[in-house]
């Protein structure tokens, strides 16, 4: 920030920071710009140029969202010399658009409607010809209508300077200039359906929400995102009880105005491939050959009957849960089992403990990234397990005097990053500066990690070494870390203490003895171990079914109301948007009836922790890290570090289920065979 001048916006005195444009100055004191072309988070073009404003001393109109305040300026924002060059602007503006706002999709939303009818005029000069454009083949997600374009470039500076992939670009000049790609190729990005938010007109929008619906047949609800661990806030809009898109809503401190295409989309899976009915398998004889089929269940008193009989029978009682459940759901499982005396464990494999929350969550905010001046990866790929933290670090990377390294698989980050390779050994050297980046010193490093190196047996080594290594290179107190788990809220159920993925209890138990009951489960591997009397409780039809012994549907997260913990500690609400499925746990309501226990919690409790935040900020917590790190005795195996999460739109069961994050999915592998 600069420091504060004096400025006269229509003669009334304010004062500014020397470092802000006109348009901002404004926008300070109340006064609304139009404009097209301008964004807060994109870079100045000024291609628009409906954002004229009159200056004192200039003969004519100047561009406001490019110009910056000086001190003792005179702006005047509605003078009669400002409002004739507005109308002409959008008499320009209107003279090639066509005239199809009855089906245009962006109606109801457009600026260019907006602003024509607030600073435009009554009638035009122009009757004769309209120029048409040829539509682009953008992808899966964008329908084009180009004829409708205004050229305000939104879109290609998003693609530059945002997504960093540079795909789109205007050609030819003048009344002929086009935008789109400058050979036949759709645009590929992992956040690429943002342009459709960004266009002021129709000439980018939604394929998937085509001729759906207007906005004011719309129900709109306040949500998150549970794709991934960031908890990005979203803008759910439902017409009839039926989802029909999903947007960005802006949060500072999360996603800005972004949002990935995999948390745009995902929604489709809520009603695609759904268990309706809960089922068992049996066996029967078919042509001499004993085959195994799933039956339904007649009613919902013979599937609690035929439960409560299984676990009459065992002798240990097992509870397996998800990485995608909320507080709510994870609170109850852990009680019921702790009734029946059994034990909870987690989907993920996770060999980091639990005894500092800088081992399982983040140190600092995402916002905060912005203050760093180094990063080192371990073995993750934040484009993938995270993909709006990739677009905060590319920005900081843009701003310059910022240098990456990973350990870990070569990475395509849309900036540049250097590799120290597969082998763990590699940052051994680091440590013990036999790598001559050892000699590098920053203020405040970054160290990010994820799954892939939690669920390796020597993780925990692997972590304090980099810890180690950006601790020596720091010159002032700064804890940076960041974790990046694929579950949305892998942080919570490490809060509650439910994120132990193996169990020393059932190792003297017999196998067969054992009653496992599994909840919400994503990792078809985490099923294998499982051999006897498996009960699933899952949303979806998938691979998982097989196996199970009984199956009994469950609601998925837009069909609940719970609380879920981001990744760097902030608890946010998830409302519940439609009514559909059964209630977790809905099975094992009358037995602890029958065994005379304490009703389960019906809500998780933010009271016993006092606060809606966790955060590791204490000083106790810090001590006791350096402690750790002066004694831990580290044994790294040399076994190859790889980031590899596989398919990033079938990471979840939802996800996997949406026809068009299958469609995007396709389009990808066909282009970038080493994205995934």
């Amino acid at each position: 920030m600069g420091k504060p001048i004096l400025v006269f916006i229509n003669d009334t005195p304010v004062y500014i920071p020397s470092t802000t444009t006109v348009i901002q100055a404004c926008e300070r004191v109340g006064i609304t710009i139009p404009r097209f072309c301008y964004h807060d988070l994109l870079e100045i073009a000024g291609n628009c140029r409906i954002c004229l404003v009159e200056i004192k001393g200039s003969p004519k109109p100047q561009v406001s969202c490019g110009l910056p305040v000086l001190d003792g300026m005179h702006v005047y924002t509605d003078s009669p010399l400002v409002k004739k060059a507005r109308e002409g602007v959008i008499e320009f503006l209107l003279l090639n658009h066509p005239l199809d706002c009855p089906i245009c999709d962006q109606g109801g939303e457009c600026d260019l409607q907006n602003q024509a009818i607030a600073f435009g005029n009554t009638i035009s000069r122009f009757y004769k010809y309209k120029r048409g454009v040829e539509d682009k083949g953008l992808g899966p997600l964008i329908k084009t209508i180009i004829t409708r374009c205004i050229h305000c470039t939104r879109c290609i500076r998003f693609a530059w300077d945002i997504a960093g992939v540079e795909d789109l670009g205007t050609t030819l000049r003048g009344n002929k200039t086009e935008v789109g790609t400058y050979v036949q190729k759709p645009f590929n990005s992992e956040i690429s359906a943002n342009v459709i938010d960004l266009c002021p007109v129709g000439a980018l929008t939604s394929k998937v929400y085509a001729f759906k619906a207007r906005p004011w047949e719309v129900v709109n609800h306040q949500n998150i995102d549970t794709t991934d661990s960031l908890g990005s806030n979203i803008n759910i809009d439902t017409k009839q009880s039926k989802i029909l898109r999903v947007s960005p809503r802006t949060n500072i401190q999360i996603n800005l105005e972004w949002l990935s295409d995999k948390a745009r989309y995902a929604y489709q899976g809520n009603t695609s491939q759904r268990l309706g009915y809960p089922y068992f398998k049996t066996k029967k004889r078919l042509n001499k050959k004993s085959k195994t089929r799933l039956v339904p269940f007649k009613s919902s008193h013979s599937i609690k009957t035929i439960v409560h009989g299984l676990i009459a029978k065992s002798l240990s009682f097992k509870l397996k849960l998800g990485r995608n459940l909320d507080n709510e759901t994870l609170a109850l499982g852990k009680s019921y089992f702790r009734k029946l005396g059994g034990d909870v464990q987690s989907e993920t494999s996770n060999y980091i403990p639990l005894t500092i929350p800088a081992f399982f969550q983040s140190t600092l905010r995402l916002d905060q990234i912005e203050e760093s001046t180094s990063c080192l990866l371990l073995g993750v790929n934040p484009r993938v397990e995270a993909t709006l933290a990739n677009v905060r670090l590319r920005s900081r990377f843009k701003e310059g005097l910022f240098n990456l390294y990973s350990l870990g698989n070569s990475l395509d980050l849309t900036y540049k990053s250097k590799s120290f390779g597969l082998s763990p050994n590699h940052l051994v050297k680091l440590c013990y500066g036999k790598n001559e980046l050892s000699l590098d010193s920053t203020s405040k490093p970054l160290l990010i990690y994820g799954d892939s190196l939690s669920s390796r047996y020597d993780g925990f080594s692997m972590f304090n070494l980099g810890l180690i290594f950006q601790k020596a290179r720091q010159n002032s107190l700064w804890s940076g870390i960041f974790r990046f788990p694929l579950g949305s809220n892998s942080i919570g159920k490490s809060f509650l203490g439910l994120s132990q993925s193996y169990l020393k209890l059932y190792q003297e138990s017999k196998s067969n003895q054992i009653f496992s009951y599994l909840i919400g489960l994503e990792n078809k591997a985490s099923l294998n171990k499982e051999k006897y009397r498996i009960f699933l409780e899952t949303s979806h039809i998938n691979f998982m079914l097989k196996k199970c012994k009984f199956i009994a549907p469950m609601q998925t997260v837009l069909e609940k109301t719970g609380h879920f913990i981001n990744c760097f500690g902030l608890v946010q609400k998830n409302k519940e948007v439609l009514r559909f499925g059964v209630k977790p746990f809905k099975v094992l309501d009358d037995l602890l009836v029958k065994l005379k226990s304490k009703p389960a919690p019906k809500s998780f409790n933010l009271d016993r922790y006092g606060i809606d935040k966790f955060f590791f900020s204490s000083k106790s917590s810090k001590a006791l890290l350096n402690l750790v790190i002066k004694n831990h005795q580290f044994k790294v195996s040399s076994f190859p570090l790889k980031t590899y999460v596989g398919d990033m739109y079938k990471t979840d069961i939802s996800s996997a289920s949406s026809m068009t994050l299958a469609k995007v999915s396709a389009n990808l592998r066909s282009v970038y065979w080493h994205f995934m």
